[in-house]
């Protein structure tokens, strides 16, 4: 009689196929993005600073409170933002100058 590849393969237990939670990699492909750019470390604000700017809206200046999402320093050499409001979650994929923003509180 004929066996079939199933039974000719040893039974594996459940405690074999478990991978410990510190020999798994942090990220995908263990792929890390060096955020410590030496261009970088010049910039006024980091990723999460709290950020301030002047917007106008319905024809009255106010202030709007961001935080930094994203950072990049332009061709031109100075440093742009890309800014989350606080209040609603909301990214603006626009770039925003380092001179526009001030600290925020």
């Amino acid at each position: 009689m004929a066996t079939t590849a199933v039974e000719d393969q040893p039974v594996q237990a459940a405690e074999c196929e478990y991978i410990a939670e510190d020999a798994r990699p942090e990220t995908k492909a263990d792929v890390r993005i060096n955020d410590e750019d030496p261009a970088l470390s010049r910039a006024r604000f980091k990723k999460g600073d709290v950020v301030q700017m002047p917007v106008v809206c319905n024809g009255i200046r106010s202030k709007g409170v961001y935080t930094v999402y994203d950072r990049r320093l332009s061709k031109k050499g100075w440093f742009e933002y890309q800014l989350k409001d606080v209040y609603t979650l909301k990214v603006d994929r626009s770039w925003t100058r380092e001179n526009v923003l001030k600290p925020g509180k």
